[in-house]
């Protein structure tokens, strides 16, 4: 099945689209150091209806000898059936006959991601990254991703020998290029660069839209006809209602008019317009009944070959769709998720390494290794793991974006008349424009002070000392601006009282 071309040489046939209804951003929210615009977008909105012509290959995925191959590979045969004559092995996971379409997408910037996607029992997840992770749990699948721009010889590389090696199967294409906080692509950026993804030889799902039917995708998959790229499946995100029925038959709509196998790589109900958790309109129980009726019938339909729920318990928006709470205790909603179509040979979560010992330290979190918990603030941050990061010390550090305005934040209570010291470590991914400082101030920009300026590729320590002039609330910051390309890793920071 993963091997089908759908936009290469072959019979070729013409869909027309009429699309009609579009899905919404969800990437979880920026954070709130400052005062930014949310990632998410406003909602479900109505489009014009429009119509675009795509060439596509005739017919389905079929094996080298043109035998067809049916869609569904959840139905695929168990590779653990024994020999008649051999005793069944004691280790060995129960026969599984079901689908398994069911995966989750979550972030891996988590202390206890890994505990997650083993929770809900899935056969595959995603981190909107390209990088195996160590700790994935065994017998659940790993789907990279390229969420956006060129990909690299090295990763392509890298990418190649895993595919040979069946480390992984498939490869997802950008994460929702028409989202300005997303991979914020231009549709002639995506289709310039979409042949590095080609040339890796791994079966490819389409970029994933904010909006499945805006004019992005719409133009994208055009010229991808025109062109000849391949695009074996579909990608589709969406945060709408709880109408099962409309849900489903949107999906019908869409594979009819695209005539590509599905994956759905993001979905649940949300309710955009809350501003806060108690006029969030859903109710969880709404959802549960969404998720109980929507379920077996992806799991029925050939043509929806995976689905992933989307998780975030934080966001006003979409806390009632959460399979986790804020303890990381599986909701009643997670609860039936992991039962439903449950991966037997998903194994347990593997833990990162205990966290560095930070007794005396004022700053929450400050050597990260608790990954993205809430306990600090800012935009344009990433949380980096030993995975694919060389950290200071312990399995996180926090990264700001090259190219973009990034900051990280924390607030602390700071007495008066008392010596503090602030200790961070840094270290830059290529020379700097020009150093860069740490501030701490009080609240209002008043008693500000600067540590001295970073600048080497190699982790460095900084060390300053801050005596406020009065009890109150103060502001820890790191910096960067849009003009400095090169992207900044920090790591072990702490505030301690200079004894």
């Amino acid at each position: 099945m993963s091997r089908g071309m759908w936009c290469r040489a072959g019979v070729m046939m013409v869909v027309v689209l009429f699309l009609g209804c579009s899905s919404d951003d969800a990437d979880p929210p920026v954070d709130d150091a400052n005062p930014m615009m949310s990632v998410f977008d406003s909602g479900p909105t109505a489009s014009a209806d429009g119509s675009v012509t795509l060439a596509v290959d005739g017919g389905g995925p079929s094996s080298l000898d043109g035998t067809m191959l049916n869609l569904n590979d959840a139905q695929s045969s168990d590779p653990d059936t024994p020999d008649s004559s051999a005793r069944e092995d004691a280790t060995r996971p129960p026969r599984y006959d079901g689908p398994r379409k069911k995966g989750i997408a979550i972030h891996q910037r988590a202390f206890d991601w890994s505990e997650k996607v083993a929770a809900v029992q899935p056969f595959w997840s995603y981190s909107w990254g390209s990088t195996l992770s160590q700790f994935q749990p065994d017998g659940v699948e790993f789907v990279p991703m390229i969420w956006s721009g060129a990909l690299s010889n090295e990763e392509a590389e890298s990418l190649r020998q895993q595919y040979a090696a069946g480390e992984i199967k498939y490869l997802l294409g950008y994460n929702e290029p028409d989202g300005e906080r997303q991979a914020n692509m231009s549709v002639d950026r995506a289709i310039e660069l979409w042949p590095q993804l080609e040339a890796t030889g791994i079966p490819l799902v389409s970029p994933s839209p904010v909006h499945y039917d805006n004019e992005w995708m719409i133009e994208f998959m055009r010229r991808a006809g025109e062109n000849n790229l391949r695009i074996d499946y579909l990608a589709f995100h969406w945060y709408g209602g709880t109408d099962a029925q409309y849900f489903l038959d949107l999906l019908d709509q869409v594979y009819e008019r695209y005539q590509l196998p599905i994956w759905i790589t993001e979905f649940a109900p949300a309710d955009w317009e809350a501003t806060s958790r108690e006029n969030n309109r859903m109710r969880p129980e709404w959802v549960l009944e969404f998720m109980r009726t929507v379920l077996p019938e992806l799991d029925r339909r050939d043509y929806i070959v995976r689905y992933a729920w989307f998780n975030d318990y934080s966001s006003n928006q979409l806390w009632t769709s959460a399979l986790f709470d804020d303890e990381g205790v599986l909701t009643p909603l997670g609860e039936f998720y992991a039962q439903h179509s449950a991966n037997p040979a998903a194994g347990p979560g593997k833990p990162y390494p205990a966290p560095i010992n930070q007794e005396g330290n004022l700053l929450m979190n400050g050597g990260f290794d608790l990954g993205d918990n809430g306990d600090w603030g800012g935009y344009e941050k990433r949380f980096r793991s030993i995975d694919g990061t060389e950290t200071h010390e312990g399995a996180f550090c926090v990264s700001l974006r090259g190219g973009f305005s990034s900051a990280v934040s924390q607030r602390v209570n700071l007495e008066a008349g008392r010596t503090y010291r602030v200790t961070l470590h840094t270290r830059w991914s290529s020379p700097p424009n020009r150093p860069v400082s740490a501030g701490l101030e009080r609240n209002g920009q008043q008693d500000r002070v600067f540590s001295p300026g970073f600048d080497s590729t190699e982790w460095q320590e900084t060390s300053f000392t801050y005596t406020p002039t009065q009890t109150d609330e103060h502001v820890f910051w790191i910096w960067t601006g849009d003009g400095e390309p090169a992207t900044l890793f920090i790591d072990t920071v702490s505030i301690r009282i200079d004894e």
